[in-house]
């Protein structure tokens, strides 16, 4: 069995390029209020975005990142 020290840093921590967390703040601004979570998530993984870990859209990871530092923008 292999164990890393690498670790995924949180939602707030910064694993993509500034253009895509503008990507992906303004494809959830213009939905959210509009439709669910779970929408605004499958619209993401249709568009070809992943999450700063790369992995497919939920609404329980877009949840936390709607929580984050990288939403916000900090």
């Amino acid at each position: 069995m292999v164990f890393s020290n690498a670790a995924y840093p949180a939602y707030g921590g910064r694993l993509r390029t500034p253009e895509f967390y503008e990507q992906t703040n303004r494809i959830v601004n213009t939905l959210r209020g509009r439709v669910t979570l779970a929408t605004i998530a499958r619209h993401l993984t249709n568009q070809k975005f992943t999450t700063p870990a790369g992995k497919t859209w939920t609404k329980d990871r877009l949840s936390a990142y709607l929580k984050s530092n990288a939403y916000k923008g900090n």
